[in-house]
């Protein structure tokens, strides 16, 4: 199946139902309901039933004490082909209850994979992992919301909500950045 990269998107750093976020990150928001009615807004208007998304940690603060409170969270995102969770740290449920839940297709710590035209991509939360990573690969992440979008001379792009305007970002898109940047060809 060839990849479709204006199809296939990466997010990071939701924090559903995370009031101590919006002072921490400095959000736009008045409080957590009308960020996460924002979040799924932008979420929904971006992607659709073809889509596969790559949520790349930090999707909720909910705990397994109010699960019914993610799962109603979770009825209100469009369907999409396929919806993956690269675990974040404050991604709290066990692995398999996030797929039970029906949100997720599949959980992983990391996801790496190639593409058809040769392009190494490697998702993980905590970009501290991309010192360890390939260097041919490109290292998508999230954790430190605001502090970087990319870093210089480096093929490591932050897909935190916080940098793109609260919503998940294409993978066409994050390839033009880094080719703008002279990161790729």
């Amino acid at each position: 199946m060839k990849f479709d990269y204006d199809n296939t998107f990466a997010i990071s750093d939701e924090h559903y139902g995370h009031k101590n976020i919006i002072k921490y990150c400095a959000r736009p928001f008045k409080n957590e309901k009308e960020m996460d009615k924002v979040l799924i807004h932008n979420y929904n208007a971006t992607v659709n039933e073809n889509s596969v998304v790559f949520h790349i940690g930090d999707v909720s603060m909910l705990s397994s004490s109010r699960i019914q409170a993610f799962e109603k969270l979770a009825e209100k995102l469009r369907p999409v082909r396929a919806r993956h969770l690269i675990l974040g740290n404050h991604d709290s449920l066990h692995a398999h209850r996030y797929v039970e839940m029906g949100l997720f297709t599949t959980v992983h710590t990391a996801f790496w994979f190639d593409t058809q035209d040769d392009y190494h991509f490697l998702l993980a939360h905590d970009p501290a992992i991309y010192q360890a990573a390939v260097k041919d690969s490109i290292m998508l992440c999230g954790h430190v919301h605001g502090l970087f979008r990319t870093l210089p001379g480096e093929k490591l792009v932050n897909v935190s909500v916080d940098l793109w305007d609260f919503k998940p970002v294409s993978f066409s898109t994050i390839l033009n950045l880094l080719r703008s940047e002279g990161k790729i060809k």
